[in-house]
C-alpha cells in the first residue's frame, strides 16, 4: 500500500505545474532534453524487426510472384532440392547410367552412401559404368594385369581395386625413389633436391608400372599358395605357419612368371631385387652405428628372419610393404613390421579378422584359424626362378647379362649413379629450380596488380 501511494505522489509532481522559482532553469533545460532524447531514440527490438522486413522483402515478393504464375514444383528451398532428385530418380536407366560413367569414381563412392535410393540407381548401372570405364579409361596394361569381369558379373569393387593398387603403386614408388636420392645418392639441401628433382620424377614414373606387375604376380601367388593349403591340410589343425618342406604345396612360379613380356620380365626382376634389397635395409640399424648409438637410438632389435621377412612378403605383398616403409623411424617400421606379423595370428591377436579383411585374400575367414601356410624360402623366392626363364626364353645368354642394382638404378635416372651427375642433366635440374624460384608467389601477383 504504501508503495502504491509512493508511485502516485511521484506522478503527481512529474505531472503538476512547476511553481515559479521551485525550479532553476537549468533543470528545466535538462528535463526537456531528455524527453526529446527518449522521443527520437527508437527501440532495438523495432529496429531489428524493420530491417528483416526490409531484408526478406525481394523474397517474399519474389515467392508471391512464382505462386501467381502456378508454379507448382517448390516453395521454398528444401521441397525444390527434393523435386530436383525426384526428378532424377525418374529418368531413364540408360541416362542415369550415362551421368554416372561421366563422374569420377570418388564422386560415385560418394553419391551412393548418401541414401538408400542412391545406392540402388549406383547398384542398378554397376555393369555399364564398368563397361565403360573399360572402353574408354583402362590403359592396355591394366587390363592385361587385371582382366576385366564379365558383363553380368561386373561391379564397381573392380574399379576401385585398380584404382588402389595404383595409389600404392604410387606411394612405393614415391618411397623407393626418395630412399635411392637419400640413401644412395646422398642429395642434400634444397639446392640439390631442385636439381635432382627432373630425375627425381622420371624414376618415379618408371617404377609404378613395374610395382603393379609385381603387385599382380605377388596377388596370384599368394591366392595360389592359400588354396593349395586349404587342400592339403586337414581342418582340425590350428594356424600355423610354416618354413619350406614339401615344395609340391607352392605354386608354380614358372607357370605365373609365363605370361609377361619377356623384356618387361628383365626390369620386374631387377626392380624386384632393388626392393627387397631397400624394404630390407629399412629394417635394419646402419652398420655404422656403435653399440652406444643403438642403445640410445632405441635400435636394439634384432633384424627380421628370413620366415618372418618371407610372410611380409608372400602374404601382405606390395601393400603391407608400402606400409611399413612409410614409417619414419626405424623403430615405428619394426613395430609395423612385428604387429603385421602378429596380427595375422589368431594365436597371437584377437584381431586377427580385421588384418585378414585388409588382406583382402578372397578366402572366407572361418578358415583361417585352421590354416596351415607353408612359405617358399625368402632368397630363392621369385629371383631364381625368374633367372632360369629369362635363360630358358634365351632373353639374355648368361646370368651376368641381368643388369645389377647399380645398372638399374642409373637406367632409371639416365646416368651412372656412382659417377657425378653429368654437366648437361645438372645444367637442367638448376635451370627448372631457377625458374621456380623465379615464379612469383599467388600473393606477391596480387599486391602487384593491386
Amino acid at each position: 500500500m504504501s508503495s502504491t501511494k509512493h508511485l502516485v505522489e511521484r506522478f503527481r509532481r512529474s505531472s503538476a505545474p512547476v511553481a515559479a522559482g521551485s525550479v532553476d532553469a537549468e533543470e528545466i533545460k535538462r528535463r526537456k532534453s531528455t524527453v526529446v532524447l527518449e522521443q527520437r531514440r527508437p527501440s532495438v527490438v523495432k529496429q531489428a524487426n524493420s530491417f528483416q522486413e526490409r531484408l526478406s522483402a525481394p523474397f517474399r515478393s519474389s515467392r508471391l510472384k512464382s505462386e501467381s504464375k502456378g508454379d507448382n514444383i517448390a516453395g521454398s528451398v528444401v521441397s525444390s532440392r527434393v523435386s530436383l532428385f525426384d526428378l532424377f530418380c525418374a529418368l531413364p536407366n540408360e541416362l542415369i547410367a550415362q551421368i554416372l560413367c561421366e563422374l569420377p569414381l570418388a564422386d560415385i563412392s560418394t553419391f551412393r552412401l548418401t541414401a538408400r535410393s542412391c545406392h540402388h540407381l549406383v547398384s542398378n548401372s554397376e555393369s555399364a559404368v564398368v563397361r565403360y570405364w573399360e572402353r574408354h579409361k583402362l590403359s592396355g596394361s591394366q587390363k592385361s594385369l587385371f582382366p576385366p569381369p564379365a558383363p553380368s558379373q561386373a561391379k564397381l569393387h573392380y574399379l576401385w581395386g585398380l584404382k588402389r593398387r595404383g595409389i600404392i603403386a604410387d606411394k612405393l614408388a614415391v618411397l623407393l625413389t626418395d630412399f635411392v636420392a637419400h640413401e644412395i645418392l646422398i642429395i642434400r639441401g634444397k639446392r640439390k633436391r631442385k636439381q635432382f628433382q627432373p630425375m627425381w620424377e622420371r624414376m618415379h614414373g618408371k617404377m609404378i608400372p613395374l610395382l603393379l606387375v609385381l603387385t599382380q604376380f605377388l596377388e596370384r601367388y599368394r591366392a595360389s599358395l592359400l588354396e593349395k593349403c586349404l587342400q592339403d591340410w586337414p581342418p582340425n589343425h590350428g594356424f600355423e605357419i610354416l618354413p619350406l618342406g614339401d615344395s609340391t604345396l607352392l605354386p608354380n612360379e614358372r607357370t605365373l612368371m609365363a605370361d609377361y613380356d619377356p623384356e618387361l620380365l628383365v626390369q620386374c626382376h631387377s626392380m624386384y631385387t632393388f626392393m627387397v634389397q631397400a624394404f630390407g635395409r629399412q629394417l635394419r640399424p646402419p652398420t655404422y652405428a656403435s653399440p652406444v648409438e643403438r642403445a640410445l637410438r632405441g635400435w636394439s632389435a634384432q633384424p627380421p628372419t628370413r620366415h618372418e621377412f618371407a610372410t611380409v612378403l608372400v602374404l601382405g605383398g606390395i601393400p603391407a610393404i608400402k606400409d611399413i616403409m612409410s614409417n619414419k623411424t626405424y623403430s615405428e617400421r619394426r613395430r609395423a613390421f612385428g604387429l603385421f606379423v602378429s596380427g595375422i595370428s589368431p594365436r597371437e591377436s584377437t584381431r586377427w579378422r580385421e588384418h585378414w579383411e585388409k588382406l583382402d585374400t578372397g578366402m572366407s575367414l572361418d578358415r583361417v584359424p585352421a590354416l596351415r601356410v607353408v612359405l617358399p624360402p625368402v632368397h630363392s623366392f621369385w629371383i631364381e626362378v625368374a633367372k632360369r626363364v629369362l635363360l630358358e626364353k634365351e632373353i639374355v645368354k648368361d646370368v651376368e647379362e641381368i643388369k645389377s642394382i647399380r645398372e638399374f638404378l642409373s637406367d632409371l635416372v639416365e646416368y651412372d649413379i656412382l659417377n657425378p651427375m653429368p654437366a648437361a642433366a645438372r645444367q637442367a635440374g638448376a635451370t627448372a629450380a631457377e625458374a621456380e624460384d623465379e615464379e612469383p608467389e599467388a600473393g606477391e601477383e596480387q599486391d602487384g596488380d593491386e
